[in-house]
């Protein structure tokens, strides 16, 4: 039998508590400082609104919405392509409202992180209205990295009518992939158009998780998992306040990387902002020494770039 919803979290908690994060495991000095986002999966019980991890590169703290001026490079993290045998993973689903003339109005991106210190941190890092913690599990059995979603992904797709009931049917994509980044920043300049219907939208987030978690606790045995923490309270929004900047920045880090070489050491600013996007200021040689401004999710900015602080 399952142990009850407070046996769960008390487990959640103990795990939890082994995990510490140790800021000096990386130095200030250039280039072995990523741009980190503490926030663990404890933050989020009993759900928060208007959710900020601390945020730091390397072991520095730096403040969200205030630019700082940095230097840095590319440093591109591998990914692993497999969870080994026993590894503990969360996961989520996040919600993002596209902007109009796209294939649909809701997007829910089902994914998954390894239970680590700033678990809710990468998750807020990918600049989501809502996100829900589906359930923490343990894999039995070595599995590619999107197992848990993908098996998610299936299990709703054969319902998906009936959860989202048929205002949404036509509207709503659930997958295991992020939007384009322009239309992530379109959503947040536009927030306040649909500010009003977000909790209706997060409804939706919720009995698709739920959904998802009935069907894995089901299977359990035959997907080779075990349930660590089955979620009903574990959530966070952002806040929700419009961005504003002005036209002429650009979509996405990958225009950068299209016009530096992977060795090259820039001077810039960095901004991290509220709702998990950062803005990157940077001197672009073939514009004159003009400044370009690039903007993307700081999720982007943690997996290809290394900083350095100036003047710390």
């Amino acid at each position: 039998m399952m142990d009850s919803s407070n046996n769960l979290e008390r487990r959640l908690r103990m795990f939890l508590s082994e995990i510490q994060p140790n800021p000096r495991s990386s130095t200030s000095s250039f280039p072995a400082s990523s741009l980190i986002f503490d926030g663990t999966l404890d933050e989020v019980f009993g759900g928060v609104n208007d959710y900020i991890p601390d945020v730091r590169i390397g072991f520095h703290e730096i403040g969200v919405g205030i630019p700082y001026h940095v230097y840095a490079r590319i440093s591109e993290r591998s990914y692993p392509k497999r969870r080994k045998k026993g590894a503990v993973v969360a996961l989520y689903a996040a919600l993002y409202v596209l902007p109009e003339g796209s294939d649909t109005g809701l997007h829910i991106k089902l994914g998954s992180h390894s239970l680590y210190f700033y678990t809710a941190g990468l998750i807020w890092s990918q600049a989501p209205l809502y996100a829900k913690i589906i359930g923490v599990f343990i894999i039995d059995e070595e599995r590619h990295m999107e197992y848990l979603e993908k098996r998610c992904k299936k299990y709703i797709e054969k319902s998906l009518a009936k959860l989202v009931g048929e205002e949404y049917k036509e509207r709503v994509t659930v997958d295991t992939s992020t939007p384009k980044t322009e239309y992530i920043i379109n959503m947040w300049r536009n927030v306040e158009k649909f500010k009003e219907r977000i909790e209706e939208y997060i409804s939706i987030v919720n009995r698709i998780a739920e959904r998802c978690f009935n069907r894995i606790s089901k299977d359990a045995e035959k997907l080779k998992v075990r349930v660590l923490y089955g979620s009903s309270d574990m959530w966070f929004t952002l806040p929700m306040h419009p961005l504003r900047i002005n036209e002429g920045y650009v979509s996405g880090l990958q225009e950068l990387f299209k016009v530096i070489r992977g060795g090259d050491i820039i001077s810039s600013e960095l901004t991290v902002l509220p709702n998990g996007l950062c803005m990157f200021k940077a001197p672009i040689k073939n514009l004159g020494n003009g400044e370009a401004i690039y903007i993307d999710r700081c999720r982007i900015f943690h997996y290809t770039l290394s900083f350095s602080l100036v003047g710390v």
